[in-house]
């Protein structure tokens, strides 16, 4: 009853959660935002002042128990009930036994790579997924394609003029990062004659750049080692290629 919703940073995570819940909005679909602090209470407990109905802010008190069987419930940026410290799988493991306890209930999860592979290894989850949904960053061919079916379905003259898109500039801009591209799509838009609309493209725009969650992880291991060789190094990492490792 679990789907999980996985990839690198800027690879789309939030968007597709954002568009699904937006396509489910109804009595029964639902949204748990991350929390700030929980203080090892009862995740039940935090849950009530997390959860709402999308698009609505937190209006009353529900538990997993009012929802009917059969609701969906998106919880976004799951590794933030991950605490790093001892004592901090208590959020998670109280999550497994929801997943099972109420599993006439769907679960949408998004999940970075990192946290979703060390439980995978380290836990049960495995046994509460239904599917695995991978995002992967779009490339420049794939966003002209995406920008031409939006224009059909809209039925909105859009008037380039002199402007030859340079989707592969555009791509660069927002790492392929599908949420991001229609950033700068709409940005680029304003109203021209005859009831149409004018495309001025601004390249010199910018999104902040990231590392991934394997590099992340990789140079965690030289703060805390403070000096490591590649041999030694690998060991950690088992699942990422030498030649990765090396760059």
């Amino acid at each position: 009853n679990v789907i999980l919703i996985s990839g690198e940073p800027q690879s789309g995570k939030s968007y597709l959660m954002d568009q699904l819940s937006n396509d489910f909005q109804k009595e029964s679909c639902y949204v748990i935002d991350p929390p700030i602090d929980f203080n090892n209470q009862p995740v039940e407990q935090t849950i009530k002042t997390l959860i709402h109905q999308p698009k609505s802010s937190v209006d009353e008190q529900l538990s997993l128990d009012d929802l009917d069987n059969g609701a969906i419930v998106f919880i976004y940026d799951f590794e933030m009930w991950w605490k790093k410290n001892e004592g901090g799988y208590y959020a998670i493991n109280s999550w497994l036994e929801l997943f099972e306890k109420y599993n006439k209930i769907i679960f949408i999860i998004e999940i970075n790579n990192l946290l979703k592979n060390h439980l995978i290894i380290t836990s049960s989850l495995n046994n509460s997924v239904l599917k695995y949904v991978n995002t992967n960053t779009f490339s420049n061919h794939q966003l002209e394609e995406i920008i031409e079916q939006k224009s059909k379905m809209s039925g909105q003259l859009i008037d380039m003029g002199m402007n030859k898109i340079n989707f592969r500039k555009l791509a660069n801009i927002s790492y392929g990062n599908i949420g991001w591209f229609n950033a700068l799509w709409l940005s680029f838009l304003t109203n021209g004659s005859n009831n149409s609309l004018e495309l001025i493209p601004k390249y010199d725009l910018s999104f902040p750049n990231s590392c991934s969650d394997s590099e992340l992880l990789v140079l965690l291991q030289f703060y805390w080692h403070k000096r490591i060789n590649i041999d030694h190094i690998s060991t950690y990492f088992t699942h990422i290629e030498i030649n990765e490792l090396n760059e």
